[in-house]
């Protein structure tokens, strides 16, 4: 690319890999590199002011699973989060080595060969809330934007300019590239934002709570809940007695209102279920009676005559006859 003119250093964190990068240079027949092995977060200690920087960081290696099939077996939550923090730091150091008042510069390429958003959308997303960089076109024709919104978590609208490369589309290794420009020289601050992106961060907050009411009716739910919880435990421990707000004694009225007229409700609700029951049964048993009476074909009246003749013959049948 630079064809043998200028400087270009490439620097290696394992010492072990320093033969095998000096091998393939030499191979290639590259002229104007600079090997050295330092650690790549003090590396703005040592050497500062690049024109271009281009960081391969370590990673998960998520998206070369065809090549090493233990990685879905070996990577467990704690390295990937390790590996996480090492990234950041690591693109930080890249950036703060980069000169934003080059004339021919001022660009660092963040890649991995991860598909994991925390590897990649998220260390972007962290270093720009950090430095003063924004996303550059990738260059590339081939890939998938970046992620804007991934499970719940919003990132800045500049990751659309981000590329995924995916083994099973691209039929390529899996990766991950983004092309970053700093526009100046220093530490962001909590109380400095760039405009540009500040007010799109502003932007997209409002319409996210434009678009979701219902998470604002669960804090307010939430938060009543919370409420009445703390209330209740201030009474249980001062004997049943409530506590005075800053308001005044309208609020402790106020639930006490409300706890009576819901005990009101209930006891009525209660008295109704016992009357339904009362009539439900009072005209099963009225039915059942006009049922058996009916099925006679006779009234309750005409029934009793008929019980008493009975009786009489019964009693005549009974009784000894005289002898003459």
């Amino acid at each position: 690319l630079m064809h043998n003119k200028g400087v270009l250093i490439a620097n290696d964190a394992k010492k072990e890999r320093i033969k095998a990068l000096v091998g393939n240079l030499q191979r290639m027949g590259v002229e104007n590199t600079i090997v050295c092995h330092y650690d790549g977060r003090k590396l703005p200690d040592v050497m500062k002011g690049f024109d271009r920087v281009l960081l391969d960081a370590p990673c998960s290696g998520t998206g070369i699973i065809s090549h090493d099939p233990s990685v879905k077996m070996q990577r467990t939550d704690e390295d990937i989060a390790r590996t996480v923090h090492l990234q950041k730091q690591l693109l930080l150091a890249a950036i703060d080595s980069c000169n934003a008042e080059s004339s021919s510069g001022g660009y660092v390429v963040y890649s991995t060969c991860s598909l994991m958003v925390d590897e990649n959308e998220q260390v972007v997303d962290y270093a720009m809330r950090k430095r003063f960089v924004k996303i550059m076109p990738a260059g590339l024709p081939f890939g998938v934007p970046g992620f804007v919104n991934f499970k719940g978590t919003r990132f800045n609208q500049q990751m659309l300019e981000a590329r995924r490369i995916y083994p099973h589309v691209h039929n390529l290794d899996g990766f991950f590239i983004c092309k970053l420009r700093k526009t100046k020289n220093g530490v962001r601050s909590k109380h400095v934002h760039d405009d540009t992106t500040a007010e799109k961060r502003e932007e997209t907050e409002t319409v996210d709570d434009q678009v979701h009411p219902a998470k604002q009716k669960r804090e307010t739910v939430k938060g009543a809940k919370n409420e009445r919880r703390g209330r209740d435990k201030d009474r249980k421990v001062n004997g049943g007695r409530g506590i005075k707000d800053e308001v005044g004694v309208d609020s402790e009225q106020n639930t006490t209102d409300l706890d009576k007229s819901a005990r009101v409700r209930t006891k009525n609700a209660a008295k109704g279920r016992k009357l339904k029951a009362k009539s439900s049964k009072q005209q099963e048993s009225e039915t059942g009676k006009g049922f058996e009476d009916a099925s006679n074909g006779l009234t309750r009246s005409e029934r009793k005559q008929q019980v008493k003749k009975r009786q009489k013959k019964l009693s005549g049948k009974a009784a000894p006859k005289s002898k003459p």
